[in-house]
């Protein structure tokens, strides 16, 4: 990183109050956190890495019954979540150097992550791992491209970087992930890049790629193949419905079955559908 541009954490630390007051609350994110959230168990642990004043995206998984960890290195940032939402863990600490001795069921990095130079970007992925239990998911955004972009907030240079996306996929499987959902500069989420996996490779990466457009309309097929991701009988035939599970989620932003799941566990896995 260019000495002469602070670091990002320094920045939001100088002007929290400005970026609570502009900081969007109208969860234009929700198709990706609701995938979170299906994927968790009840009351699940989440681990927000930047998580910035805790609105809207820690706000979201708190009122859904999840427990969150949040990490920022802005005081400012950290002492309006501790005021927000006394009953969570707010720490103040620089992810890059995060040994918390204890794992949780989702992390997330939403707009945070891409403000580390691209060698500090590299390092994380064993740092996501050692803190996510086997099956976790992992929620983070990139720029849609290798390089380095200067932005700017309250008048000060605002550092961001990015590897390209056959780098991202090659360190989150030298770290144990499997890609679940990669979306470049979703126009219905603002432009951000999305990237979405689990540790471990529990689902067939492969079949997900080749799903991409299940819907009917739209917004269903955005939302399909976020839920269609993460669903556990991903990629199989109901032998009572004869149909893929993906065609519910068209009229659905719950990223299950009901219909398969209605008749057991079995029902939505006992044969593989053909590709």
């Amino acid at each position: 990183m260019n000495d002469a541009i602070p670091e990002a954490h320094l920045v939001y630390a100088r002007h929290a109050a400005a970026y609570d007051r502009l900081r969007g609350r109208s969860l234009q994110e929700r198709l990706y956190l609701d995938a979170v959230h299906t994927a968790l168990p009840p009351g699940g642990e989440i681990l927000d890495l930047g998580c910035g004043m805790g609105e809207p995206l820690a706000r979201h998984f708190i009122e859904l019954g999840h427990r969150v960890t949040g990490v920022d290195a802005a005081p400012a940032m950290i002492a309006l979540c501790r005021a927000r939402f006394p009953d969570q863990c707010w720490l103040e600490a620089d992810m890059r150097r995060l040994a918390l001795d204890r794992r949780y069921d989702a992390a997330i990095a939403w707009d945070s992550f891409f403000h580390l130079d691209a060698d500090a970007q590299r390092a994380m992925f064993p740092v996501f791992a050692r803190h996510l239990r086997p099956g976790a998911v992992l929620l983070f955004t990139s720029g849609p491209a290798a390089g380095v972009a200067i932005g700017e907030f309250a008048g000060e240079a605002l550092f961001h970087a990015s590897l390209d996306a056959a780098e991202y996929r090659a360190v989150l499987a030298r770290a144990g992930f499997a890609v679940v959902l990669h979306v470049v500069e979703d126009p219905a989420c603002g432009g951000h890049t999305v990237w979405l996996a689990r540790r471990t490779a529990a689902v067939d990466v492969a079949r997900v790629e080749r799903q991409r457009n299940p819907g009917t309309c739209g917004r269903g097929r955005r939302r399909a193949r976020v839920a269609l991701a993460l669903h556990p009988g991903y990629g199989m035939l109901s032998p009572r419905h004869g149909v893929y599970c993906w065609r519910y989620f068209c009229n659905s932003s719950r990223a299950i079955c009901a219909r398969c799941t209605s008749s057991g566990p079995s029902a939505s896995r006992s044969r593989r559908a053909t590709a």
